[in-house]
């Protein structure tokens, strides 16, 4: 399933979201885009370019919100123990 949200950048076909176990630490993907995250609630995102735009089409994460794991169609696991600040391609799944 997917979701159109207008952002102040301008519309975004949202895949999936996820948060830690307070809701405090957001991490959302949305298809042809980038990774997103929020340590605020929603209040704020920043996009995040590290693993480039794909086709994602679903993030998880640790209870934390340290670890996260996304997944793009047609792609690789991609992997982030830093909230997201960093991405790192899983080759061998």
């Amino acid at each position: 399933m997917n979701w159109a949200f207008e952002t102040s950048e301008g519309a975004r076909n949202w895949y999936s979201i996820t948060s830690s176990s307070d809701g405090t630490k957001l991490a959302a993907v949305a298809n042809v885009d980038y990774i997103y995250t929020s340590s605020e609630y929603g209040a704020t995102w920043t996009e995040q370019t590290n693993a480039g735009p794909r086709a994602w089409t679903s993030i998880t994460s640790s209870s934390d919100g340290i670890n996260l794991a996304a997944v793009a169609n047609g792609d690789y696991i991609y992997t982030s123990s830093d909230s997201g600040q960093t991405w790192t391609q899983q080759t061998s799944a």
